[in-house]
């Protein structure tokens, strides 16, 4: 492969709801281009995206897909994105990697839930996109409807540049507002709306040219060049969406999507220069310029290491090149640069600004990573992914594999930054967490296929404190005699609340030397002992302020270790007197959701002991606003996915911590101190 100049390179990213047809799409685009040799199939497991076993068992995308086509002189990557919620971080990373995008929307079911999602991340980051209706072939598709739904809900900047010859089963190809080919074979009302569509299409185009503006008003006809121009300006400043149709499996439109992808989207050159994290650098798209890439995703085979992809944004990198991440402030080398098609990787000599391309064995690098010319470091901003929703516990089934299962956990984290793996210190529990339970039984399924380990998963024990809600006086004796030097400690203590987050205060209020100045450390080891395991369900304790005033002594008795024994036991007593009381975790949650579910969204959160705090609009989509105990969410997102027929998705994050109420608290204390073969 020949290396192309950045203004004829276009990285895109085929983005949208699970099912809409992305994946066919990049299918049916690789063949016509002759990039493949034959036509893939989901089905048949056989497409060039969908290579990983977990995705040919389920039928749907699972990891985003590097691919590429070369055609016209032009170098096209294309980045193919799950549509499903629980990998919608992949969708994340590869859009920080892309110039543009196209937005696929399945002409059956219009605009849905990860449609939505995705157009506010576009959105937020002022991506230029265009929109692919897909599927016209179907039945009860109608494309105007679609496209007047596109307008009313993304904006009226969403216009028709595309437009359907027959429908349904007489669907036979798509007619062209950019070169007027097959408008003369339109029918019905796509016919008569084609003029309006077309001169739309026009004012758009001159918007934001004068000389063409004036020469539009002067009654000149533009021509398709200029025409063309005016309308790559307006979708780099989003002033145009182009929604372009037709059908990947029946192989219609794909010629004019691929020429409106070269026409219409932006390339690197016409992107501009890329600026860094602290807006005091800049890099322009020249192949001459100083490297610089970012890091978007990262593969992890236990044969070959790790396969890392990035996108050049300046620069020129060459086979046996050296690089240096200013993420990690460590220079790596680049022994062989790939582009992908899908697994299938291609050494090339090298690559420049647009270009999507891959190294292994990189040592320190991860996703987010900016890699950059040695001499001259550049930071970019790292990617922000999604915060995990799910949590679930990891017991090895193989007694022995518990080092095999960290170690393997730990690359596939390192692959995913939306998978996380911690040792809770609190629960004693190792637990991974995801973004959603399909998310997870797929990692674990790689965990197995990868690292040869298999794991049980268990919900999780829910972080419990203690705490207290009123003040209580502790007293403690310890007094032991042996027959030689005995033990003596006493301790008299007071247990206070402090406000919720505050943590624990010790204060030394003794007075005469009651207790002498070299055993009141001993006293705080026993009291931050029993700190760990609460009066009520052993869970640890919080917010409290414990003040040591009295006590006594025995000149030769006393000892660290009964200073310390009593001190522990002084404080379970006076805790024990102070009213104590369970906190549980308290989740912010936010759902996204079609209207039709929002009643039995808020009941069922309400169900849950949450608290509505607000409600949104997005769109056509509404966003519910919530907080909800964590132990009532350990099973939301297949809770979610039933309720809504898989049209709604969620995000959680912890907000705080606060009181159990005591019905629901009682029963917590009853299952704690049940022995482990009642549980």
């Amino acid at each position: 492969m020949k290396l192309y100049a950045p203004e004829n390179v276009r990285t895109v990213a085929l983005v949208g709801h699970g099912g809409c047809g992305k994946t066919t799409t990049c299918e049916t685009i690789l063949h016509f281009a002759k990039a493949t040799e034959r036509l893939g199939n989901i089905e048949s497991g056989t497409t060039v995206s969908d290579y990983l076993p977990e995705e040919k068992e389920r039928l749907i995308s699972i990891a985003a897909s590097s691919l590429h086509f070369e055609r016209d002189g032009n170098l096209f990557f294309l980045l193919d994105t799950p549509g499903y919620a629980d990998f919608f971080g992949e969708v994340v990373c590869c859009l920080r990697a892309c110039d543009a995008a196209v937005l696929v929307v399945d002409a059956a079911s219009g605009i849905e839930v990860g449609t939505a999602k995705v157009w506010g991340i576009l959105k937020e980051q002022a991506i230029p996109y265009a929109i692919f209706v897909s599927k016209l072939d179907k039945e009860n598709t109608d494309f105007l409807a679609v496209a007047s739904n596109l307008a009313q809900v993304f904006g009226p900047e969403c216009v028709p540049v595309l437009l359907p010859i027959g429908k349904e089963s007489s669907f036979s190809g798509v007619a062209s507002l950019l070169d007027g080919n097959g408008m003369d074979s339109l029918e019905g009302e796509v016919k008569d709306r084609a003029t309006s569509f077309k001169d739309r299409v026009v004012e758009v185009a001159t918007e934001g040219n004068d000389a063409l503006l004036e020469k539009y008003l002067e009654g000149q006809e533009l021509s398709q060049a200029e025409i063309c121009e005016g309308l790559k300006a307006a979708v780099k400043e989003r002033r145009l969406v182009p929604v372009l149709c037709g059908s990947a499996q029946k192989q219609l439109g794909i010629r004019e999507m691929v020429q409106a992808l070269e026409v219409l989207l932006p390339s690197p050159a016409n992107r501009g220069p890329v600026a860094s994290e602290d807006g005091q650098q800049q890099r322009l798209p020249d192949a001459n310029a100083p490297l610089s890439a970012l890091v978007f995703k990262t593969v992890t085979d236990p044969y070959v290491g790790q396969l890392t992809y990035f996108r050049i944004f300046s620069g020129t990198l060459r086979t046996n090149g050296e690089v240096f991440n200013a993420s990690k402030k460590q220079k790596e080398k680049c022994a062989h640069v790939y582009v992908l098609q899908g697994e299938t990787q291609t050494e090339v000599e090298a690559a420049g600004p647009g270009y999507v391309a891959a190294v292994a064995k990189l040592k320190s690098t991860s996703v987010g990573d900016s890699l950059s010319s040695p001499s001259e470091p550049i930071l970019f901003r790292g990617i922000a992914v999604p915060k995990p929703v799910v949590s679930m516990a990891v017991h090895p089934k193989a007694r022995g594999d518990e080092e095999k299962v960290s170690t393997g956990l730990a690359k596939l984290a390192e692959e995913d930054p939306t998978f996380r793996v911690i040792r809770n210190a609190e629960t004693k529990e190792l637990v991974v967490e995801g973004m959603g339970d399909v998310h997870l039984d797929v990692m674990m399924s790689r965990l197995k296929n990868k690292f040869k380990v298999e794991v049980d998963l268990f919900t999780p024990k829910v972080a419990y404190k203690e705490t207290v809600t009123a003040v209580g006086e502790g007293h403690e004796k310890h007094k032991k005699q042996t027959g030689g030097r005995g033990q003596y400690g006493e301790v008299f203590l007071r247990v206070e609340p402090k406000g919720r987050g505050e943590g624990y205060e010790f204060a030394n209020e003794l007075k005469g030397g009651v207790i002498p100045t070299n055993f009141v450390p001993a006293v705080e080891k026993g009291i931050n002992a029993a700190l760990e395991e609460g009066v009520l369900a052993g869970y640890p304790v919080v917010d409290v302020r414990a003040a040591v005033y009295f006590g006594s002594f025995h000149p030769v008795d006393s000892s660290e270790i009964a200073f310390k024994i009593a001190a522990s036991k002084a404080f379970k007593d006076g805790m024990s007197k102070a009213r104590p009381v369970l906190l549980e975790p308290i989740m912010n949650v936010t759902v996204t959701v079609l209207p039709e579910f929002m009643g039995d969204i808020t009941g069922d959160l309400n169900g849950k002991r949450g608290r509505i705090l607000g409600m949104d609009q997005m769109g056509n989509m509404q966003i519910i606003r919530a907080q909800v105990p964590q132990g009532e969410m350990f099973k939301y997102s297949s809770e979610l996915r039933s309720r809504t027929g898989g049209r709604g998705s969620f995000e959680m994050e912890f907000s705080h911590y606060e009181e159990v109420p005591a019905q629901t608290a009682q029963r917590i204390i009853q299952d704690a101190k049940k022995k482990p073969d009642e549980q």
